[in-house]
């Protein structure tokens, strides 16, 4: 049996970034390391076969392609988030950051761009007894009392009782 040598550096580099992209956990690593593997094996098929070998050169530009786009995609999704107004950036922290929160910052900044803010004033009504409102409603700043009414069986006058004083986290 005729054994070969080992190829040159650049197949060896190639492999070595094969190597790094099977025991990456994160897919952007992956991503710029398949990219740096197609360049050392486009290199190595343009200078280290004796000749050009224009099917290893083409597979590996077209592989280069593919994952710089694929990663400067992903370095475009992991950009920090902007936030409307500093009111949505404290609500976001206080509410929804953290291990345990299910809402990411770029899943809250969606939702925080189709919110409508409304102030009221004091002495104002949020929802009307008998109105039901049908939106989530976040207390930024202020108080709100939730009142009920009754009716008094002896003089059948409405009387307004607190049940509730909501303070904003």
């Amino acid at each position: 049996m005729y054994t070969l040598p080992a190829n040159t550096w650049l197949y060896q580099m190639a492999m070595t970034c094969y190597f790094i992209s099977y025991i990456s956990w994160d897919i952007l690593v992956l991503r710029f390391v398949l990219a740096s593997a197609s360049v050392f094996l486009f290199t190595w098929g343009f200078m280290d076969l004796g000749g050009v070998s224009v099917d290893t050169c083409t597979w590996n530009a077209v592989f280069f392609c593919i994952n710089m786009s694929h990663g400067i995609y992903l370095l475009w999704q992991r950009r920090p988030v902007q936030f409307l107004s500093p009111d949505y950036e404290n609500i976001h922290k206080k509410l929804f950051d953290g291990a345990q929160s299910a809402m990411t910052s770029k899943e809250f900044q969606l939702l925080s761009s189709l919110s409508l803010v409304r102030e009221l004033r004091k002495g104002s009504s949020y929802a009307d007894h008998g109105n039901k409102p049908h939106n989530l409603s976040i207390l930024v700043s202020g108080s709100v009392d939730v009142i009920n009414y009754h009716q008094s069986k002896t003089n059948g006058i409405d009387q307004e009782i607190v049940v509730n004083v909501i303070q904003p986290l």
